[in-house]
């Protein structure tokens, strides 16, 4: 699985989510540093998605900046239109 395959893993695993309004508060790049509890929704050769249940936040794990960058993008513009329903 390519990198482009990742991604799109990653944003549809994402707007499951936020589908049932879940996950509307964050999306971050960095690892939780207290023991937050967290679902892997995605893991694929050091790449990982995971949700906070008890913040109710992702965690997208492994990509490239630039990677990341256009995740966050698409999740900002799902996350707005979902808050202005």
């Amino acid at each position: 699985m390519g990198r482009m395959n990742v991604k799109c893993q990653i944003m549809v695993k994402i707007l499951k989510k936020l589908m049932t309004r879940h996950g509307v508060c964050g999306l971050f790049n960095t690892k939780c540093l207290v023991n937050d509890d967290f679902e892997v929704l995605f893991e694929h050769k050091g790449y990982q998605l995971r949700y906070c249940k008890s913040w109710d936040y992702f965690e997208v794990l492994g990509l490239p900046t630039d990677d990341f960058k256009e995740i966050e993008c698409f999740y900002n513009l799902v996350v707005s239109e979902i808050l202005n329903e």
